[in-house]
């Protein structure tokens, strides 16, 4: 049970790191293309 919750918890933080990383890119994409 242990283990399971701090593999949700890696999991997590690889989607908030995706997330982050996916708004930085369309930031980006919004100012080349303006």
């Amino acid at each position: 049970m242990k283990g399971q919750r701090s593999h949700r918890r890696k999991n997590e933080l690889l989607n908030m790191q995706c997330y982050v990383l996916h708004c930085n890119q369309s930031v980006h994409y919004n100012e080349l293309h303006q």
